[in-house]
């Protein structure tokens, strides 16, 4: 099969699909009926796996490879480079060329996005829509989102996760004027007043000017309220939500913020460590999930199974608490699984 990205010439033949089987695979679990019609879970163990060619690209129309889109004031990355975080970035797959292997390659992986003949069809489309992502300010998001899934451990992918969450909110608020409040003049009224009232309090005129260089922020809505936006915006969030989901999006915050600035998960007592976890690495994952489905259908125009289902999954974690269908604030990962394999045997509910 051959087919084009950008002005690249990709070529899969047999022997690259046979290679697929060879690369490193998760822990997974098949639902099935076998040869009596009975119902049974088989569990496929983890394979380290190997890097192997799963295509060969070409560079035909001239003889120097043009700069990179994504970041062409950086030296270093080229256009063979904006191919691969394209790649890297639509099959989940870490996609190398050969002569990075001897490196540090990470058998690691996220989920893919496009696969088989949907990245045929898109991918070309996609790799159209890189100067318009670039123009945004989005490639070190990208760049990131391709990183998370290859870190070690889950600070790292919710360091990196959030950050690109940060850029896409931000870059977003800032193309459509959500950067500051509207009454602005009475937030600047508000200053002067809270400083004439320190100093009529006795406070000293430098510790009083010090304390309103603080406030300069209050004309801008926090973190919070600008990514509530953006998900509204994207009826990814209720317009009109209720406790509950107001909870669930401030635990997006506080998780995010707890990586950021003590580079940890906090365990909360009424939850216990392992329930706290879960709930860290769900709202990590959603995180996550976010900031690539803004990336691959607002911005690379990709319309596929997978970007329908981000947006229930991201839709159901505020509306119901869920994560995948995992209950994160009430249930183990293990407890779900098994719960999962209880309706699958019980009814042939899955």
């Amino acid at each position: 099969m051959d087919f084009k990205i950008g002005p690249f010439e990709i070529s899969i033949t047999k022997e690259h699909c046979s290679n697929l089987k060879l690369l490193p695979q998760r822990t997974s679990y098949q639902y099935e009926h076998d040869a009596t019609f009975s119902r049974h879970v088989k569990k496929i163990p983890q394979n380290r796996g190997e890097f192997v060619p799963t295509a060969i690209a070409t560079w035909s129309t001239q003889e120097n490879i043009p700069p990179s889109v994504l970041f062409p004031s950086i030296p270093g990355p080229d256009a063979v480079y904006d191919l691969v975080i394209l790649l890297s970035f639509l099959t989940g797959r870490r996609v190398y060329l050969e002569d990075e292997l001897d490196w540090d390659p990470r058998r690691a992986y996220g989920e893919r996005i496009l696969g088989g003949q949907e990245l045929v069809g898109f991918a070309n489309h996609a790799w159209a829509k890189l100067p318009e992502l670039a123009a945004g300010g989005l490639s070190d998001a990208l760049s990131c989102l391709v990183q998370a899934a290859h870190s070690p451990d889950l600070i790292g992918w919710g360091a990196y996760a959030s950050a690109a969450l940060d850029s896409i909110v931000t870059s977003w608020a800032s193309a459509n004027g959500k950067t500051k409040f509207q009454d602005d003049t009475l937030i600047k009224t508000a200053r002067k007043t809270i400083e004439a009232t320190l100093l009529d309090g006795g406070v000293s005129p430098e510790s009083a000017k010090d304390i309103v260089a603080r406030l300069n922020n209050i004309g801008s809505p926090s973190a919070i309220t600008k990514i509530k936006w953006f998900l509204q915006e994207f009826d990814l969030f209720s317009k009109t939500p209720t406790e509950d989901e107001m909870n669930r999006l401030r635990r997006l915050n506080l998780v995010r913020n707890a990586i950021a600035h003590s580079g940890t998960v906090r365990i909360e007592p009424t939850l216990g460590p392992e329930i706290s976890l879960s709930v860290a690495g769900a709202v990590i994952g959603l995180s996550h999930e976010i900031a690539e489905l803004h990336l691959a259908r607002r911005i690379l125009g990709i319309e596929a199974a997978s970007t329908k289902n981000s947006t229930e999954t991201i839709k159901r974690f505020f509306s119901e608490g869920t994560f995948r269908g995992q209950k994160v604030f009430e249930e183990k990962f293990e407890e779900y699984l098994s719960r999962l394999e209880k309706t699958w045997l019980d009814g042939g509910i899955f």
